[in-house]
């Protein structure tokens, strides 16, 4: 009689687990690689790392990005090179609006996003003389660059 309780509560637990339900909330991991270029980023950089969102039911989610790019004030010439070591580091908030292709049950999402977020810098020079970190303020001429990625975006 044990056994047969056993066996009917996970029957029902793997149909409810299977079950399809009406409206669905999808986290999303998004991977990516890419490149940088204009603006500071002298020569392209390949630049890496990866977003956390989440899409209720509607269009609109929300989205943490972090990305990474070693060696972006280094240049191609390694002959001349004043710089031993050199990073920029980015951790943006952002807000996602998409809406699926075919309504809710859609597989195809196209989405926009756009937020704010930190940069930081790094840079070293070839006998550690010089080393300055920097987190940049709220200056928008200063600093800037394009960044181009692409990912695989898992849903769970």
């Amino acid at each position: 009689m044990r056994m047969r309780s056993i066996v009917s509560a996970a029957v029902v637990s793997a149909a409810m687990l299977g079950a399809p339900s009406a409206a669905r909330a999808d986290w999303l991991l998004t991977p990516f690689v890419g490149t940088t270029f204009s603006g500071s980023a002298t020569n392209e950089h390949l630049t890496y790392g990866g977003s956390l969102g989440f899409m209720g039911a509607g269009i609109v989610g929300f989205e943490v990005d972090f990305g990474y790019t070693p060696e972006f004030f280094q240049g191609d010439d390694e002959d001349f090179d004043l710089i031993s070591d050199s990073n920029v580091t980015t951790l943006m908030a952002n807000v996602i609006v998409g809406a699926p292709i075919g309504g809710d049950e859609g597989s195809v999402r196209p989405y926009f996003s756009g937020g704010a977020g930190l940069l930081r810098s790094s840079v070293a020079d070839a006998d550690e003389f010089f080393d300055v970190s920097n987190n940049f303020d709220i200056d928008f001429g200063s600093f800037d660059f394009w960044r181009a990625t692409g990912g695989v975006t898992f849903r769970f």
